[in-house]
């Protein structure tokens, strides 16, 4: 399954990029985000999918999609709250999210992969999705 290997390549990218991360957390990214809060919003998102397997693995029902104007409302709120994030804590939590997510999703069973995908929450296992696309964002701002 290479999405394992993609979100694991994720999760390394964003472990190498720790002190460069560390040292530029309030460089800003764009449209009102940090790198710290872009961070915080990625790690965010990686508990939010492991709660939402968790729950789904317990009770056999996937609760439903959230609607997109609910996901902007979530962005804002947790942008604001974690611009008071520090770098070390927020960067921990950022990996400590991502590993842990990755591990769970490599336990699936390729009928519960199938399922997710039928649903359209692919991106629920494919992590590095959604990992990849902020990373970029941050090194093209840090390289700017």
């Amino acid at each position: 399954m290479d999405f394992i290997a993609e979100n694991k390549n994720q999760t390394n990218r964003l472990r190498a990029l720790t002190d460069i991360i560390t040292r530029n957390w309030k460089t800003d990214v764009g449209a009102g985000w940090t790198v710290g809060t872009m961070l915080c919003h990625v790690a965010f998102w990686d508990k939010v999918r492991k709660v939402s397997i968790d729950r789904w693995i317990e009770s056999g029902e996937l609760p439903p999609n959230l609607e997109i104007e609910n996901v902007h409302r979530l962005n804002e709120s947790l942008r604001a709250m974690s611009e008071t994030i520090p770098a070390e804590a927020g960067l921990h939590f950022a990996l400590a999210c991502a590993e842990e997510i990755d591990r769970q999703v490599e336990s699936l069973q390729p009928v519960q992969i199938q399922e997710l995908e039928n649903s359209g929450r692919e991106r629920w296992f494919r992590r590095h999705l959604h990992r990849k696309a902020h990373l970029d964002r941050i090194e093209s701002a840090l390289s700017a």
